[in-house]
């Protein structure tokens, strides 16, 4: 059966999300009011028809105002399309895949 697999982002621009996005409330505590748990301010901005899937893109609000994007950096076939963004901060590409990267995925 063939399926869409998601790749995703690579390892590195997970940390820079980590370090550098903005957090906004997702779980209080409802007796005290305490934010217990934090989780990216993003919005989905995009779509992408990946043949077997729609592949929601996301944009991450920095903490010093900018935005990144996730871009669908390629989709291969291997027993179905496979997804690998990467961000787009300012117009720049960072923490792209490269094709040794995506060749030990297929």
């Amino acid at each position: 059966m063939r399926t869409y697999q998601h790749i995703g982002l690579k390892s590195d621009a997970i940390v820079f999300l980590q370090e550098h996005a903005a957090m906004v409330p997702d779980i209080t505590c409802p007796d005290c009011g305490k934010v217990v748990r934090e989780r990216f301010a993003k919005n989905e901005y995009d779509t992408v028809d990946a043949t077997y899937a729609t592949v929601s893109l996301h944009e991450y609000v920095l903490r010093d105002g900018r935005m990144a994007r996730e871009i669908m950096q390629c989709m291969p076939w291997s027993a179905g399309p496979m997804g690998f963004l990467c961000l787009e901060v300012e117009g720049q590409l960072l923490f792209e895949w490269t094709e040794e990267e995506i060749a030990e995925q297929e």
